[in-house]
């Protein structure tokens, strides 16, 4: 790359950050030289796929970690006592030996013990404009764990059949899981999808909508910009916030609840299927009160700008 090009980008950078500052931040000293990681994003591309297997003798005591950068991440629990890993590595050049150098430096780092395997890939640098380079994971492994961990920063992430204690979290990328189990779900940009029960499910997301469908769980789901929508069986202690968008909930297989509700005096409270329902008007919002038989399971139902609609079947 031309030297005075690479010195017109990394001063443009420089610019874009200092005027996003605000006036609480920290003046740093930086030299050219640290630099030698960032590249720019090229048309041709270079791939290559890494396996591994390993086994796991206790699955039940067996943790799995795995951190990614850019990449989508599929999980699936299956009969087996191993976990195998594809890890689909591409990385981008202005030529193919340039490609294929970035993707040499694409690394995947294995760390295995008795009763945990951890996964972590680390890319070869900053890239400026182009395509990034990127790891895609294929999963699979035993049906149940102790507790199993996924966290990417710019990618999807999915989870299957997989019966354990979650923590699942990805800064730009949707999160879709399935199985049993108590989860800690979370993302900044994306939705979020949970498919489970027999545990605590604890869902949040900054840009994003929040689907649960949930048997005997204890539920907390919260978005600033998104809707959020419940269908949940059995249901322990519920709670549901978002500031911008419509709250639903589809209530089934419960016989003592309290429904506490509330949204901006414009928008519509509806809840049915009550043994009594008391609505209050206020100055600035409406609020509602909800009981089904005699209330001991606590539900509480909060937005600012949207609707909140809770449905009991008997």
């Amino acid at each position: 790359m031309d030297k005075n090009l690479y010195k017109l980008l990394i001063s443009i950078t420089l610019f874009a950050t200092m005027i996003s500052c605000k006036p609480t931040c920290e003046l740093v000293s930086l030299d050219l030289r640290d630099f030698k990681a960032v590249s720019i994003g090229g048309r041709v591309k270079a791939e290559a796929v890494e396996s591994k297997v390993y086994p796991v003798s206790h699955p039940d005591k067996f943790t799995f970690s795995l951190k990614n950068t850019n990449g989508s991440i599929r999980v699936s629990g299956k009969p087996t006592r191993e976990i195998s890993i594809r890890a689909e590595k591409v990385a981008y050049g202005e030529d193919q030996q340039q490609a294929e150098k970035r993707l040499e430096e694409l690394i995947i780092v294995y760390e295995k013990k008795t009763d945990e395997l951890s996964i972590r890939a680390k890319p070869p640098g900053v890239t400026i404009g182009g395509r990034s380079p990127r790891v895609d994971f294929i999963i699979s492994l035993p049906e149940t764990l102790r507790q199993v961990n996924v966290h990417s920063v710019n990618g999807r992430i999915d989870v299957r059949h997989v019966n354990s204690t979650f923590d699942l979290h990805s800064s730009n990328g949707a999160i879709d899981v399935e199985g049993s189990g108590d989860m800690e779900v979370s993302t900044t940009n994306g939705r979020i999808g949970v498919r489970g029960g027999n545990g605590e499910i604890r869902a949040s997301t900054t840009n994003g909508n929040i689907d649960i469908d949930a048997n005997n769980s204890k539920v907390s789901a919260s978005s600033t910009n998104g809707r959020i929508t419940l269908k949940l069986r059995s249901p322990e202690q519920t709670d549901a916030h978002t500031t911008n968008g419509n709250i639903s909930a589809d209530i089934s297989e419960a016989r003592s609840i309290k429904v506490e509700a509330g949204a901006r005096k414009a928008w519509r409270l509806y809840l049915s299927g009550f043994d009594k329902v008391e609505k209050r008007k206020g100055l600035f919002q409406n609020s509602a009160t909800a009981i089904l038989g005699d209330g001991k399971v606590r539900m509480e139902f909060k937005t600012t700008n949207g609707s909140i609609e809770v449905r009991v079947t008997r």
